[in-house]
């Protein structure tokens, strides 16, 4: 089998909390607060220099996790990473996905695609760098490699997983939580380009490529998917989800672009909404996912809920940085040090343009 994924490996840690957090959760719904223990196994499939499995371990403390990539030196930077955890690490292939299988969990997150190389404007058509035959082998590998009920969860895809041929054997995971299956630029089966990739301000939006239709061209939400469940989709809910009514519309925007300018231009966004309602001497956080839709609006999603004990506004209102003091110059040592580390980490985990035939 020869497969082709994403040869870059830049990575860095709980990039992805909606998404562990919803996992957490439907785990705990299914196997107790305890999260199964050590019989909870869980595969980080292109694990990169091993960050992706240091949060997880923040998120099921007990499990037995494994890792694997096609990259030999990001699979020695992950192994140093880890030198103090259980995990496994190996060199990625489908014996060595069976052998050590099946899994709860498998985490493919910003591994299916070519990015950055699918933003070029040369390309309308995917087909000569990663077919989606590629793309759907991998899925069906993924897919034989979980436990009955087990999750496989999906991020930052070049295709569609519900046009691969095992989606009809899967339920879609929805929670408050994801808004967003990610950014990477979208093709259909057939290779054709749905979506261009581009950046509004720090954010990375979509925007559909000629005259297609906003819907149902791409899903753009779905990103985890449970196996053998039966259900159309499941909800794993958060928090309170009573939104006060004199709270809308939201007091505060964060995490991603000006969606009413994104509406305006049919661009696919989301972004996230506060709220800060008082009850008494109650003080609650209430978020909710907000996105645009074909009609050009800006949509809200289920709203979810946390006390808090402080008048947080402010300070979710500050940039993280803002405060901070000017940061020192380093010195002659740490240069030298950190030079070594950038070397080290390029020799590690640079692409190899060469993808491994299995």
């Amino acid at each position: 089998m020869s497969w082709n994924v994403q040869v870059a490996t830049w990575t860095s840690n709980n990039r992805y909390p909606g998404i562990f957090r919803t996992v957490q959760n439907r785990v705990a719904s299914k196997l107790g607060q305890g999260l199964g223990g050590a019989r909870l196994k869980l595969l980080s499939f292109g694990c990169s220099d091993g960050s992706e499995v240091s949060t997880l371990r923040s998120y099921f403390p007990e499990a037995a996790i494994y890792a694997c990539d096609i990259n030999a030196g990001a699979l020695h930077s992950a192994a140093e990473l880890l030198f103090m955890d259980e995990a496994v690490v190996f060199l990625s292939s489908p014996e060595n996905i069976a052998e050590h299988g099946p899994f709860d969990v498998i985490f493919a997150l910003s591994v299916l695609c070519r990015f950055p190389e699918s933003m070029s404007p040369t390309i309308t058509n995917l087909q000569h760098l990663y077919r989606f035959e590629n793309f759907e082998s991998t899925i069906e590998l993924l897919a034989g490699n979980l436990k009955q009920h087990g999750m496989l969860c999906l991020y930052n895809t070049n295709y569609n997983f519900l046009q691969t041929s095992v989606a009809s054997r899967f339920s879609v995971v929805r929670s408050p939580l994801v808004a967003s299956n990610g950014f990477v630029d979208r093709f259909d089966s057939s290779g054709h380009r749905v979506t261009w990739c581009e950046k509004v301000g720090p954010y990375y939006v979509h925007r559909l490529h000629g005259n297609q239709e906003f819907e149902p061209v791409a899903d753009f939400k779905s990103c985890i998917f449970e196996a053998g469940s039966g259900e159309a989709d499941i909800w794993v809910p958060f928090g309170e989800t009573s939104l006060p009514s004199e709270a809308a519309p939201p007091e505060l925007m964060r995490f991603g672009p000006d969606l009413p300018y994104c509406a305006s231009r049919n661009l696919v966004a989301t972004a996230l909404g506060y709220w800060f309602p008082e009850f008494g001497n109650d003080r609650l956080i209430v978020r909710a996912w907000h996105s645009t839709t074909p009609e050009g609006t800006v949509e809200q999603g289920v709203p979810w809920a946390v006390r808090s004990g402080s008048d947080v506004k402010a300070t979710l209102a500050t940039h993280p940085g803002s405060r901070l003091p000017p940061a020192p110059l380093p010195t002659r040592s740490e240069r030298a040090v950190g030079a070594i580390r950038s070397v080290k980490q390029y020799i590690y985990t640079r692409p190899t343009r060469h993808i491994c035939s299995l």
